[in-house]
């Protein structure tokens, strides 16, 4: 049997607020296996965001420990970290962060070339991926200019235009209207199913939660709940 994808392992998180020590992670443990599709729910402020930060490299752990593809990702260097994040992770998040001076397809080409491809080919593979998401129509208008699931959508070109293996989506229909959520999330539903992509989703809808292959519960810092569940 392979090794997870992700595997974290007694991960505490703690921040200091004044003199408050607030415990945003609490001895959290988790697998990630190739091709898994978790869905991540509790309330606010349970420690949700925390967790994916941890887990893609953006915040250190207070203990614990972060394998990625077998790798302690927090005994590497910040460079060699940014790295990995950006080979392995492709990332939607509720509010898409644009630059504005750029069309969607130059927004959606930009981490292909911070990684050092040429801006034609850069080009071209955003527009095949816009093509492939049925939304090339799309390219040349400003992002802030799209309805917000047009936003999202161009997003998640965005998150795959680097071929990720995992994509993390942190509450990315929370500022949708139900049908542009529900458009979003057969997207999402088909990254896993159709292309192949682990995904770990956070969401406040019940409504989306039996839709992957594992729903996990997180309070007050800790997994209260964890559940296998087969598609349908």
């Amino acid at each position: 049997m392979s090794n997870p994808l992700i595997w974290a392992e007694g991960l505490t998180k703690n921040f200091q607020v004044g003199e408050k020590t607030v415990e945003a992670l609490r001895g959290l443990d988790l697998e990630v296996k190739e091709k898994d599709f978790i869905i991540i729910f509790g309330p606010s402020g349970c420690g949700k965001s925390t967790l994916l930060n941890v887990l893609i490299g953006l915040e250190k752990p207070s203990s614990g420990m972060c394998l990625i593809k077998d790798k302690n990702i927090y005994t590497l260097e910040a460079d060699d970290i940014g790295k990995l994040r950006a080979d392995i992770f492709g990332i939607i998040y509720q509010k898409s962060y644009w630059v504005s001076s750029l069309s969607v397809l130059e927004n959606v080409a930009l981490p292909l070339i911070i990684n050092g491809v040429g801006e034609k080919e850069a080009r071209e593979h955003a527009q095949e991926m816009l093509e492939s998401l049925k939304i090339g129509e799309l390219a040349y208008h400003k992002p802030f200019h799209l309805s917000g699931g047009e936003q999202q959508k161009v997003a998640c070109a965005r998150a795959l235009v680097t071929d990720p293996e995992v994509i993390i989506a942190d509450e990315p229909t929370g500022n949708l209207d139900t049908g542009s959520a529900d458009n979003l999330i057969g997207i999402i539903e088909s990254l896993n199913r159709g292309w192949g992509k682990t995904v770990i989703l956070v969401t406040h809808n019940p409504a989306y939660r039996e839709i992957g292959t594992k729903q996990i519960e997180i309070r007050d810092g800790k997994i209260t709940k964890e559940k296998e569940q087969k598609w349908a």
